[in-house]
């Protein structure tokens, strides 16, 4: 599943679904996307933003935004079909 290129309409779809205290995706009507795809944008976003908070913490005085851009391009855009994590 490429994360990057997911429309608003698969976006609202995810942010949709309920999950339980521990992260897990509760069982939901929707049979657009299967529990470890779901699982995988998870994932994948949390590293993410974690990562963007953490480089704009540290570089606070001279971030380099057009780098941090790349960066989280580089790590949204290797998301693919078919790649196993």
């Amino acid at each position: 599943m490429d994360v990057a290129r997911l429309s608003n309409e698969q976006w609202k779809v995810i942010d949709a679904l309920a999950s339980d205290g521990e992260g897990s995706i509760l069982p939901t009507d929707t049979d657009l996307y299967t529990e470890e795809e779901l699982s995988q944008v998870r994932s994948i976003m949390r590293v993410a933003i974690l990562y963007a908070f953490g480089y704009l913490y540290e570089h606070r005085e001279e971030a380099d935004h057009h780098a941090l851009l790349l960066t989280l391009r580089s790590l949204l855009f290797a998301v693919r079909e078919g790649v196993n994590f």
